[in-house]
């Protein structure tokens, strides 16, 4: 079975290598992604996860993230993440947490300080 940090890992390459088919895969069926900034949950399912990353890789075709920092502590994985789209703008800093519980990353939760 993977460890926390394999799967924050596996997602981390998918994400940039922008495999939704992969980046789900280490996701549970029940995922939840949380915004730190207000507790909203703005994904539920891996379905409304695989509408969420199909949009972004769609909308943002150069968009790769840069891990600038990795904390393990349990079942817990904290990324400190450099987002960028490939453009003329400055990196954006975010903070990624992941749960990890049977082998799939249960819930995330994020913030991207001056994002949405």
């Amino acid at each position: 079975m993977p460890t926390p940090e394999d799967l924050a890992e596996l997602q981390f390459d998918a994400f940039n290598a922008h495999d939704l088919d992969g980046l789900a895969a280490s996701f549970s069926d029940d995922v939840e992604m949380i915004d730190l900034s207000d507790g909203a949950v703005v994904v539920r399912g891996i379905e409304a996860f695989r509408d969420r990353y199909a949009a972004v890789f769609r909308d943002r075709p150069l968009c790769q993230a840069e891990l600038a920092g990795r904390f393990v502590l349990g079942r817990y994985v904290v990324d400190n993440e450099l987002l960028t789209d490939g453009d003329e703008h400055p990196p954006e800093q975010a903070l990624a947490i992941y749960e990890v519980g049977e082998g799939k990353i249960s819930r995330m939760w994020f913030l991207v300080p001056d994002g949405p």
